[in-house]
Order: C-alpha cells, then structure tokens, then sequence
C-alpha cells in the first residue's frame, strides 16, 4: 500500500524542522520505513531563486509569483515524492504545498484572499495532498525568540505583522477535517521539544490507528 504521508505546518519558527525529525527517529523505531522531504529545496537552482526572493527585498515578487516558485520546487521534486510514497510506509513533509497558502495569502487583502488560495490549490493539484497535516501553533512573539536564537531572519521572519497575519490563515486552514493543531505553548512559554513531540506522535498514532 502507498505511505501514509504527513505534513507539518505553521508559522516561522515553530520548530517544524526539529519536530519532523524526531517524528521520523520515533517512526523508524517502531519499525516503520520513513522518509521525510523538506521544502523548500534551497540547493536546487528554484531553490537559489527562492532564498534571493526571502532574503533581498529587490527581489520579492508578487504573492501569486512567489507561490509559482514555490510549488516549482515541488513540482521539479515530484518524481522524488512519488517515489518515497510508493516505497515507505511514511512521507513526512517539513513544510508542503500548504505553506504557500498560508504565506502568500497572508500578503493580500482580505477580499482578494479567497480568490488567491483558489488560485494556488488548482496550481497545486497535481502535487499529492497530505493524508494528515500537524499544524505547529505558537504566538508570534515566543516564534520570535526563538528564531534570533537559531538564524539570520529573512525578510518575513522579521514582520511580525506579517507573521500574525499568516499564523490567522494557519487557523482558518487548521479547521479542515485531516488538520490536528498542536498547541506548543503554555501560560506564555513554550513548550520542551519532547513535549511537542509526544503531542504530535500521539495525534499520528490516533489518525492512522498505530
């Protein structure tokens, strides 16, 4: 049977990348064949586009542009994920087509935003759709603590503005039926990674029945 594929979501710096490891290590242990597929894939040419895009305010392009790029990547990385579908019982995705939703759509008035997530799920439909997806919730101001610890922001990391604005299309998103949203704070502190994790692998256990 296909892989059971998962993606993990939300705002920067919610630790998406740290989680969708452990998840993996935790998968793998329990006997399972994992893979897990990052995006988007900076050591690629689209990829190079995109981080000049993210990082030099000369070069971000519109919303609908950018969301082009980005689903270039996956659309070059296909083959890929097909294949890691078709050989593992699970694909984890750190970060997958529904960040481009999120991100661009949080650029745009709120009229205009409807129309522009129409726009980029057709653009996406021929990219699988994740049988689960995590959504990582954490207020922008903790995020931010937490990416000045680890990396140079890029030009969205640093408008938290802008990050409110994605983590309220984040919400709206995480009320379809196969979202699980993962609360990664508690009385204004985040939460250990462990914990995070334990949430999240619990959550994976009661979707698929594991």
């Amino acid at each position: 049977m296909p892989a059971r594929t998962i993606a993990i979501e939300g705002p920067d710096g919610t630790g998406k990348a740290t989680q969708t490891e452990k998840l993996k290590e935790q998968l793998i242990k329990d006997g399972h064949s994992v893979v897990s597929i990052s995006f988007p894939r900076y050591d690629t040419s689209i990829g190079r586009k995109i981080r000049q895009a993210v990082f030099d305010p000369k070069k971000v392009s519109k919303p609908f542009e950018m969301a082009k790029l980005f689903y270039e990547d996956r659309k070059a990385a296909l083959p890929l994920i097909l294949s890691a579908i078709d050989k593992n019982d699970f694909v984890i995705f750190d970060r997958y087509k529904y960040s481009s939703i999120a991100h661009q759509a949080s650029k745009v008035e709120n009229s205009e935003k409807r129309k522009l997530i129409s726009k980029i799920e057709y653009m996406e439909k021929d990219i699988p759709g994740a049988d689960l997806v995590i959504f990582l919730s954490l207020p922008v101001e903790l995020s931010q603590k937490l990416l000045k610890k680890e990396k140079k922001k890029d030009l969205h990391e640093s408008d938290i503005d802008y990050l409110r604005r994605t983590e309220k299309i984040y919400e709206q998103l995480a009320k379809r039926k196969n979202w699980i949203k993962i609360e990664c704070a508690r009385n204004k502190k985040p939460l250990s990674i462990e914990t995070i994790h334990e949430k999240i692998y619990n959550e994976v256990k009661k979707f698929f029945g594991i």
